[in-house]
C-alpha cells in the first residue's frame, strides 16, 4: 500500500470510520493503514465472532461506476480461485455507498515489512516464501487473472507460535486503472507499481501471465538484498531503466550468492516476455537449483524389476527340480535283463560241453546283447514291478509338465508384474523423514517386496533434528506422505527457515550477554580507578528471551550458561 498523503487523510476524514463504526455487519475496531486508493482496517465480523481485514474504497474512486462494476467482477473472480496461498476474500459489497472487501486477517506483517526489519533473507529462506507467491499466482493465471501489481507489500507472511511462516498473495485487481503510487498521471498511467513493473505494462501492452513473473522477479532481487531493482530518484527515470536498462546482478549487490542466480535472475526480468520462463513455478524452481547447486541422490535401496525379481529366480528352480523329478530314473550299473522280463534268451553255439571229458576248458560263449552278463533268473524277480512303475510314472510326468511349467510362468509373470507396478506407483509418492540424524526426502514408501524395500533417499539435508521442536519433530517423525518433491522441499525449506530464525534469536541473545558481562567487569574497574565506562561498551536493553517455538539453544552450539540467568530457558 502506498504511503499516506494530505489530500487521502482529509478524504478519508469525510468517511466516518471511526473505532466502534459498524459496516455491513463488521464493527471497525482500529486502522492498520491507509493511501490514495484504499483504507485497511482491522474488523470484527458481528456474526462469525472472527477477525478480518476490511479494506475500503476511496471515496473518490467509489463513485466511479465502471470501476465500481470491475472491483465487484473482480473481487467475485479472486475469491473463486481456490488456493492456500492466495488471501482468503470472506465478501465484498456495497454498504452506505461505501465499497468494502472483508479478507482474512493476517498478524505477521507484510514481506517488505520483513525485509526492514530483519534485512536481506537467506537463500532459502526467500525461495520458501517465494515459491508458494508463484504458485498462487500460476493458479490465478489458470483462471484467466492477472495481478499487475505483485510488490513486496502485496506478499503478507503470517507467523505463529508453532509452526512455519505462511506467505499469502494479496489485492488482486485493486490497482487497475489507477496511477502509479509515484504520481504519474495523464499519459503516463499504467497497471502497477514503478519499482515493481515490467515493460510491457509500462508501454500499455496487455498483460500476461509473464508480466506478474516479472514483477516476482524483481521482489526475489528486493528480499535477497535489501535494494530497490532499479532504485532512482525520479518516477519516470524508474520506468526508463525497466524499459532499457540490463538486469540488475545478484552477486554484485551481495556478496556469497551463486553467480547461477544472476541468470535465472536475467532470465525472469527479460524485456520480452517471450524470452521468459513459461510459469512462475518454473521461475522459482530455477531459483531453487541455483541455490541449492547439483542434486544429492543415492539409490537406498534396490530396485525389482521382471528380470531380476527374486520371485522370479525361485520359480525358475521350482521348474529345473520339476524336470528333474520328471525324467526315468538314471542307473549307475545296468541292471540284468532275464527272460522273466520279455529279454531275448542266450544262444549257445559249439558242442555240447561235459566237464568230465574237458575239465580245464570254460564254457562256450553265450552271443548275448552287448554289455550283458547271465546271472541266474531268481535273485532278480523282484525288479520287474519296480521298473514297470518308473516307466509308467515317466510317461505321466511327460503328460503333465507342459501344464505345470505353464502355469508357473503365469505366476511368476503375475507376481513379477504386480510387483513391477507396486514399485512404479510408489516412485511418484515423497515424503519427509530423518536419515543419521538430520531431516530428509524420501522416495517411494516404507512398504517392501520380497525384502526389498521400496524407499530410495532423495535428499539429505544440513538441518539436525536436534535443532527442532518437538512439534517439529513430531512432524517429521510422522513422515507424512506430501505427493510431490516440491511440496517435501516446501516443508525442508520452512522447517530450516524457522531453525535459522531461533539460532540467529540464540546468538544475539549471547552476544548481549558476553557485552554485558565485559561491561560489568568495566564497571567494577571504574568504582576503583574513576574511570568512566565508554558508551559503546554499554550492552543496551537485554533482548528478549527466545519462545517455546525455538528449538534448545544447545542445539545451535550455544551454551546455556552462556545465556543471560536473569531469565529460564525454555528449553536449554
Amino acid at each position: 500500500m502506498a504511503g499516506e498523503s494530505v489530500s487521502g487523510q482529509s478524504g478519508w476524514a469525510l468517511t466516518g470510520l471511526a473505532p466502534g463504526a459498524l459496516i455491513a455487519g463488521y464493527r471497525v475496531e482500529a486502522r492498520i493503514g491507509a493511501g490514495g486508493m484504499a483504507m485497511v482496517l482491522r474488523a470484527r465480523d458481528e456474526a462469525l465472532g472472527r477477525t478480518v481485514a476490511l479494506k475500503i474504497l476511496a471515496p473518490a474512486r467509489a463513485g466511479d461506476a465502471e470501476f465500481r462494476e470491475r472491483f465487484v467482477r473482480e473481487s467475485r473472480a479472486v475469491a473463486a480461485v481456490d488456493h492456500p496461498h492466495i488471501i482468503p476474500v470472506y465478501a465484498a459489497g456495497e454498504a452506505g455507498g461505501v465499497l468494502y472487501l472483508a479478507m482474512r486477517f493476517v498478524t505477521g506483517g507484510d514481506l517488505r515489512s520483513l525485509v526492514q526489519r530483519e534485512g536481506p533473507l537467506p537463500g532459502s529462506r526467500a525461495v520458501a516464501l517465494l515459491s508458494p507467491v508463484a504458485a498462487a499466482l500460476d493458479a490465478a493465471h489458470a483462471a484467466g487473472l492477472v495481478h499487475r501489481d505483485v510488490k513486496p507489500a502485496n506478499i503478507l507472511v503470517d507467523r505463529a507460535p508453532g509452526r512455519p511462516e505462511h506467505p499469502y498473495l494479496s489485492d488482486f485487481g485493486l490497482a487497475k486503472g489507477s496511477a502509479s503510487s509515484a504520481g504519474l498521471t495523464g499519459t503516463g498511467q499504467f497497471l502497477g507499481t514503478p519499482d515493481y513493473a515490467a515493460p510491457e505494462q509500462i508501454s500499455g501492452s496487455p498483460a500476461r501471465p509473464q508480466t506478474d513473473q516479472y514483477a516476482l522477479a524483481c521482489v526475489a532481487y528486493s528480499v535477497l538484498t535489501g535494494l530497490l531493482p532499479f532504485p532512482r530518484d525520479e518516477s519516470m527515470a524508474v520506468l526508463w531503466a525497466h524499459m532499457y536498462e540490463q538486469p540488475p546482478s545478484l552477486t554484485a549487490a551481495r556478496t556469497g550468492l551463486p553467480a547461477a542466480a544472476d541468470a535465472v535472475l536475467a532470465r525472469a526480468l527479460a524485456k520480452s516476455p517471450e524470452d521468459r520462463y513459461a510459469t512462475c513455478g518454473a521461475f522459482i524452481d530455477a531459483l531453487r537449483a541455483a541455490f541449492s547447486g547439483p542434486a544429492r541422490a543415492s539409490s537406498g535401496g534396490t530396485r525389482t524389476s521382471p528380470g531380476s525379481s527374486p520371485v522370479q529366480v525361485a520359480g525358475w528352480q521350482r521348474r529345473t527340480q520339476d524336470r528333474e523329478a520328471q525324467a526315468p530314473p538314471r542307473h549307475t550299473q545296468t541292471a540284468p535283463r532275464p527272460s522273466t522280463l520279455d529279454s531275448p534268451a542266450p544262444v549257445l553255439t559249439g558242442p555240447p560241453w561235459d566237464p568230465a571229458t574237458d575239465a580245464s576248458s570254460v564254457p562256450p560263449a553265450a552271443s548275448v546283447p552287448p554289455a550283458t552278463s547271465v546271472p541266474p533268473a531268481a535273485p532278480l524277480t523282484w525288479a520287474a514291478p519296480v521298473l514297470r512303475f518308473w516307466r509308467q510314472r515317466g510317461r505321466r510326468g511327460r503328460s503333465r509338465w507342459p501344464i505345470v511349467t505353464a502355469a508357473l510362468a503365469l505366476l511368476v509373470v503375475l507376481v513379477a508384474g504386480g510387483g513391477y507396478g507396486f514399485w512404479r506407483y510408489n516412485q511418484s509418492q515423497y515424503y519427509v523423514g530423518t536419515e543419521n540424524g538430520y531431516v530428509a526426502i524420501f522416495r517411494g514408501t516404507s512398504h517392501s517386496l520380497a525384502g526389498i524395500s521400496m524407499s530410495s533417499l532423495v535428499q539429505r539435508t544440513t538441518l539436525p533434528v536436534s535443532q527442532l521442536t518437538t512439534g517439529d519433530q513430531a512432524l517429521v517423525a510422522q513422515t507424512i506422505s506430501q505427493g510431490s518433491v516440491t511440496s517435501a522441499q516446501q516443508v525442508i525449506d520452512q522447517l530450516e527457515n524457522h531453525a535459522e530464525y531461533c539460532k540467529q534469536q540464540w546468538q544475539v541473545l549471547a552476544a548481549w550477554q558476553a557485552k554485558n558481562v565485559k561491561y560489568q567487569a568495566e564497571l567494577a574497574n571504574a568504582a576503583k580507578t574513576n574511570v568512566m565506562v565508554a558508551p559503546q561498551d554499554i550492552p543496551g536493553a537485554e533482548p528478549a528471551l527466545p519462545g517455546s517455538d525455538c528449538a534448545p539453544s544447545a542445539a545451535f552450539g550455544i551454551r546455556a550458561s552462556a545465556l543471560p540467568t536473569a531469565q529460564s530457558s525454555p528449553a536449554g
